[in-house]
């Protein structure tokens, strides 16, 4: 027979409510982690994105000729 005091102990661990925390911190350092990889070792190129974005805006607006545009288009793609 049990001693009384280990019968009637319930923590959070016991009762489940510890994946209340546990779950949460792994997705985020999961998410951390592949954030930071993905900075560190440049997954898709945001940057290379924007500035093709930029120089359509350019080309659109009449700012610089299609000669011009196709160069600097080649320049950012070779980068």
């Amino acid at each position: 027979m049990k001693p009384e005091k280990e019968k009637n102990q319930h923590s959070a661990w016991n009762i489940g409510w510890g994946w209340l925390i546990t779950v949460p911190a792994v997705l985020f350092f999961t998410w951390a982690a592949t954030r930071g990889l993905k900075d560190t070792f440049g997954g898709d190129s945001e940057e290379a994105m924007d500035a093709i974005d930029v120089l359509k805006a350019r080309y659109a607006i009449g700012e610089i000729g299609r000669d011009e545009f196709e160069e600097k288009l080649e320049g950012i793609r070779k980068a």
